[in-house]
């Protein structure tokens, strides 16, 4: 008899799981910046807390963006997360959300719709300074940066009709949606990507290979990095990235400013394609004091 209750008892526990894993992004608040209509809207928030999920949606019409201020709607919903393979996926206000993140100072959450992102930093970091008076937008400081990229080559291939160029330049500079990918026969070993600082940094974060909020097998059939070299204003940094689309954290030296250059050294093999894809290189600066 115990034997039957204690077999019927393992059974509930694999169909009724008691608890459900629980990430570091959970229990946290989170700053991000977006663009709406090319005007960049700071200070926005989002926050998860007990499976509930509140969240200011930016919005704006001509006559707050011509005197430059902006509001938010802010929602409040259930929110359930999800996995296929090695992705996470998080459904909320009727939309479902790929995430990605570092420890629990990064969440970004990337609509599979429109692949519209949400790119957050945790609101009490070293990379966020918020003003005294919430009104006062403008003066948020959000350490986020990605622009000015250049590279040693770009795939590009033809798609109904259009012609794509992998350079891993988007519409905006934080959203995850096209990828940087070589053109060099083979593996792209020794292919470099370039970003140029705007200030001093301390950390670069890095989304290794092809992540699609829609497409996750992009990035098993395609090759991803494996060692990199880093090459900065204050030495060189040869990091090994491990296989897997969550964001990674590499410090750099402090007061790292100038070009930093990405190379890629060694790979993992993708199931289809050749080419190696990196989706995300950001840098993280302090804020002022």
């Amino acid at each position: 008899m115990i034997r039957k209750t204690v077999l019927y008892f393992c059974f509930l526990l694999l169909c009724f799981p008691i608890f459900s894993e629980a990430y570091p992004f959970e229990e946290n608040a989170y700053i991000y910046e977006i663009f709406y209509d090319d005007f960049p809207n700071p200070g926005f928030t989002f926050s998860l807390k007990k499976n509930t999920i509140t969240m200011e949606f930016p919005e704006m019409d001509q006559r707050m963006q011509e005197e430059s201020n902006f509001i938010s709607e802010i929602k409040t919903d259930d929110y359930v997360i999800s996995k296929y393979k090695d992705f996470i996926y998080l459904t909320a206000f009727g939309q479902k959300y790929m995430v990605l993140y570092y420890e629990d100072l990064v969440c970004v959450l990337v609509n599979t719709a429109d692949y519209t992102t949400y790119f957050g930093l945790k609101s009490d970091s070293e990379y966020i300074k918020l003003p005294d008076d919430r009104k006062r937008l403008r003066e948020v400081w959000i350490g986020l940066d990605s622009y000015r990229i250049s590279c040693s080559s770009a795939l590009r291939e033809k798609i109904s009709g259009q012609w794509i160029t992998y350079d891993g330049k988007n519409k905006y500079s934080w959203q995850i949606c096209k990828p940087w990918c070589e053109d060099k026969k083979g593996s792209g070993i020794d292919e470099w990507i370039s970003k140029r600082l705007a200030y001093k940094t301390n950390r670069i974060l890095v989304v290794n290979g092809y992540v699609d909020a829609i497409n996750p097998d992009y990035y098993y059939n395609n090759e991803r990095a494996k060692s990199i070299e880093l090459r900065t204003s204050e030495g060189i940094v040869l990091q090994t990235l491990e296989d897997t689309p969550q964001i990674q954290s590499i410090e750099l030296p402090p007061n790292t400013t100038g070009d930093v250059k990405l190379t890629i050294k060694s790979v993992y093999k993708g199931r289809k394609y050749k080419d190696t894809c990196i989706s995300g290189y950001y840098f993280c600066f302090p804020s002022p004091k």
